[in-house]
Parts: structure tokens; C-alpha cells; sequence
């Protein structure tokens, strides 16, 4: 009997509060995500998804690449700028309301267990007069 326990040797993810992005309504906004690409082997595959990233892939996918372009998206109000090739895979949402307010996720989807590159942040709205 091993009796090791699973959880032993399980990496304690920290949860540092999510990355801030305030934006009115109506405007076009970026939440920033990046990795470091010095070479095309260096592509990954990535995600972006609504709410705290989770283990695995991205919950309620937004948007998702093949590490080169982006391959699927929910809304044409989605926009990865770029240069995705360079490890920019910033997520540009344009004409936000309320309702595009709350926690995304940018994962990064490394190849190997707890590899992955996982960016939580906030989406704070504002009206027009605030």
C-alpha cells in the first residue's frame, strides 16, 4: 500500500485577486494576456472563457485559438489583436455593457499536467456619466 493521497503532491495554486480592468459603456476595452513566444514551437493553444479559470480549459469559452488564429468565437465583439504569433493574446472586447461585467479567464493551454499559463481578471462597467 502506497497510501500516498493524491492531494499530497497536488501544486497549491495560489489565487491572486483577479487583474482590474475598468471601462465605460459603450467603449471598446482590452484585458491584457501574454506569454513569452521566441519561436513558432512556442505556440500554444489558448482560451478565453467567463469566470475564474477552473483545472482545466476555459468554463463558458469565449473565445479559443489554435495558436496561431483565432479558430472559434461567441460574439464579433471578440477581437484577439495581436500579434497572437507573438504571445499576445489580449482579448479586445468592443461596445461593452453591464452585462459584459465579471471574471474572465486567459489560459494558455501548456502541454503536461499543471503546465498551463492561467490569467483570472475583472471586468468592472461604468456608465457613460460616472
Amino acid at each position: 500500500d502506497t497510501g500516498h493521497n493524491f492531494q499530497t503532491w497536488v501544486p497549491r495554486v495560489r489565487l491572486l485577486n483577479p487583474y482590474l480592468v475598468r471601462a465605460k459603456v459603450g467603449q471598446s476595452v482590452k484585458l491584457p494576456c501574454t506569454y513569452s513566444v521566441s519561436q513558432e514551437r512556442d505556440l500554444y493553444v489558448m482560451c478565453w472563457g467567463r469566470g475564474i479559470c477552473p483545472s482545466s480549459k476555459c468554463s463558458s469559452e469565449i473565445v479559443r485559438t489554435d495558436g496561431q488564429k483565432v479558430i472559434s468565437k461567441q460574439s464579433g465583439r471578440y477581437q484577439l489583436k495581436g500579434p497572437i504569433t507573438r504571445g499576445d493574446v489580449s482579448l479586445t472586447i468592443s461596445n461593452v455593457d453591464h452585462k459584459d461585467r465579471g471574471d474572465y479567464c486567459c489560459r494558455i493551454e501548456i502541454p503536461g499536467w499543471f503546465n498551463d499559463i492561467k490569467r483570472n481578471l475583472h471586468l468592472q462597467i461604468y456608465r457613460r456619466g460616472a
